[in-house]
């Protein structure tokens, strides 16, 4: 099972490049043309190869004048060590912007794994 595949239903999941090309997602195993499950979605945004997100939560606090509130709140674990907010377009939902909030060269931030809010918009970031 590749890139989020069913397990269950023995599908792998396959991106096909365009006019053959293989992108970051693609199986180079299986021959051009191969199409992805008819079930499948393309995803809607991707942070590039080789990066650990452990750890997402959406925002739904008023905090910050509620200008955060939809967004999603992402941490990277390993070489990346940071914190990034994906902002979302509130009437459509598409990613329009990607910002690094805290990394490790800023703080104490350390090998990330988990993020939580409590119910006043705080934000706790767990690392291990």
């Amino acid at each position: 099972v590749y890139f989020a595949g069913n397990p269950t239903s023995g599908v792998d999941v396959v991106i096909p490049g365009i006019d053959g090309t293989t992108s970051v997602m693609d199986v180079t195993k299986y021959p051009v043309p191969t199409l992805p499950d008819p079930n499948y979605q393309n995803p809607v945004y991707s942070f590039g190869v080789s990066k650990s997100s452990n750890g997402i939560i959406a925002y739904d606090s008023q905090a910050f004048c509620g200008r955060m509130q939809g967004d999603l709140l992402v941490v990277f674990f390993s070489q990346q060590d940071q914190v990034r907010r994906i902002e979302r377009d509130p009437t459509s939902g598409e990613i329009v912007g990607d910002q690094v909030l805290a990394k490790a060269e800023i703080g104490t931030l350390g090998n990330p794994l988990c993020i939580a809010q409590d119910r006043l918009g705080r934000i706790a970031v767990f690392c291990l």
